[in-house]
């Protein structure tokens, strides 16, 4: 009787997990249908009903799997166009003009290979480090107007500027960047024992925060910001003349990052979308593309306070598939920022 009732009840243990795993996959593919279903393609560009439907998908979409039929994104854009070698042309004028933005990976899928996408009636553009909203009953005279961006009435500057700091603690401006932690190296093959690269490659772990402008039709007048603080991981390959991004060798990331990140000064009706304490632990492989991790992100309501105050631990291994560990992989621990 006994022997029974415990299996039993093991049984019923079983079922349980089975259950509760099924519901989530299931609740996990219901949330990415929702968020897939939110999202159109319209002359060439994404097009979204709501800011919050727009964000929702930049931060959740895969850049292997964000091809849509009719939509070019900027992210294959800038891959296919990439120095590869010296010899190679690099980016156009539109294409290296987006690519200072320094957009996070989701906005990279998102965004089409001109940095536009539509939002309920308006054609968001992003040009010369601003974001401009352009009525969607102006298509027609969308290319006339970019030529004389002066005459578009509606516009915030967005843009990415350069800081340093001595000391472990970042008190980081909000569009700020921080990239502190840089590893140069030249791997080694772990099998032949023979150069892998003709130059030397270069790790590059940094945090760097972004601010997108929005509005709300319901708000008229309030100013809205949706704040982030961002954990980038790169390689960069060594040319005749400088570091060059996304080096084309295929190599895996692994990270587990704890802190905080707060956004002082806030109004009392903003708040923390992804909670400013965070404990976060994964890992991908990535060939030619930077790795993205959002670390906190914050809707703010009103005045945009300028700094983020900040404080990560944890490790970082960047590692340089079929090098040897001596020679391509960097292990950084410890208190990084």
């Amino acid at each position: 009787m006994k022997r029974t009732l415990v299996l039993t009840a093991l049984l019923l243990a079983g079922f349980a997990v089975t259950f509760n795993a099924c519901k989530k996959n299931n609740e996990q593919a219901a949330i990415e249908k929702q968020t897939d279903a939110a999202v159109k393609v319209e002359n060439g560009r994404l097009a979204f009903n709501t800011n919050k439907d727009y964000y929702n998908y930049a931060e959740t979409v895969k850049t292997e799997t964000s091809a849509k039929t009719g939509f070019h994104s900027l992210f294959a854009a800038l891959q296919a166009s990439y120095k590869k070698t010296d010899k190679d042309p690099g980016l156009s004028a539109t294409l290296a003009d987006l690519d200072k933005f320094e957009f996070p990976a989701g906005f990279l899928a998102t965004l089409n290979e001109k940095g536009e996408v539509k939002i309920g009636n308006e054609i968001i553009w992003y040009h010369d480090g601003n974001k401009y909203w352009i009525p969607a009953s102006e298509e027609a005279n969308l290319e006339s107007l970019k030529k004389d961006p002066a005459q578009i009435k509606k516009f915030a500057k967005y843009g990415t500027t350069a800081v340093g700091h001595p000391n472990a603690h970042v008190d980081l401006g909000n569009t700020g960047l921080d990239a502190r932690n840089q590893y140069v190296f030249f791997p080694i093959s772990a099998i032949s024992g023979t150069n892998m690269v003709g130059s030397n490659r270069k790790y590059v772990h940094e945090i760097y925060g972004k601010v997108d402008p929005y509005s709300d039709p319901t708000l008229p007048g309030i100013n809205l910001y949706h704040a982030s603080v961002i954990l980038r991981l790169k390689m960069e390959w060594q040319g005749c003349c400088d570091w060059n991004p996304n080096a084309s060798e295929e190599r895996s990331e692994a990270w587990a990052v704890t802190g905080t990140c707060t956004l002082p000064g806030m109004s009392r009706l903003s708040y923390y979308s992804l909670p400013s304490t965070f404990n976060i632990t994964d890992s991908r492989p990535s060939t030619r593309e930077n790795v993205d991790v959002t670390l906190v992100t914050a809707e703010v309501v009103g005045a945009l306070p300028s700094t983020w105050s900040i404080d990560i631990t944890g490790t970082i291994t960047s590692t340089f598939v079929g090098a040897t560990d001596a020679t391509g992989k960097w292990v950084n621990t410890g208190t990084l920022w």
